[in-house]
């Protein structure tokens, strides 16, 4: 056995399944961007609760002490120089940048697969008794856990988003369909 995580692993399919549906990017982002959510954390807190396995407090802290370093490090840079790409740089257009702005966008979402596959190995080691939150829950925990003392998120957009996540999930639509991250 490897100490390699797993990359095709069902953290990566339900995540990249769950993130193709409509309006679920978007409301990740609105999350990432307007609660400070490590989307990662949030969606491997879903695939928990869907496996009935929720997190509860404790988890959450050890799942996101488990991911900081990898996001702080590697994901928030590669996303910082993604996104100051997107309108171009200095004297360089958006299309001179953009196949460079392409690999940058393609290593941030591996080392979101990465880091997905890494909080798998940290889900695979839980011994949690069942336990189904429901995504609304999920999302209302992550959202305060990220918020907390900030005052970064309203109350609407993480009503929104918790609203979608629940859909989403009731409906079973959760497919293994990859989508690149929006911009």
């Amino acid at each position: 056995m490897t100490n390699e995580p797993a990359l095709d692993d069902p953290v990566w399919r339900f995540a990249i399944g769950l993130y193709a549906l409509p309006g679920v990017a978007e409301a990740c982002l609105a999350l990432q961007d307007g609660a400070h959510v490590d989307v990662c954390v949030l969606l491997y807190a879903l695939y928990a609760d869907a496996q009935g396995r929720s997190l509860d407090a404790a988890e959450l802290k050890q799942a996101d002490a488990a991911a900081r370093p990898w996001r702080e490090q590697v994901v928030h840079p590669l996303r910082a120089m993604r996104r100051q790409l997107k309108p171009g740089f200095g004297q360089l257009s958006a299309d001179d940048t953009a196949p460079v702005r392409a690999q940058v966008q393609a290593a941030e979402l591996a080392a979101e697969k990465l880091l997905l596959a890494h909080l798998h190995r940290f889900d695979v080691a839980r011994q949690t008794p069942t336990r189904r939150d429901g995504a609304r829950a999920t999302v209302y925990e992550i959202a305060a856990w990220y918020g907390a003392g900030l005052g970064a998120w309203t109350p609407s957009v993480v009503n929104s988003a918790a609203d979608l996540m629940e859909r989403a999930l009731e409906d079973g639509k959760a497919l293994e369909r990859p989508r690149p991250p929006p911009d």
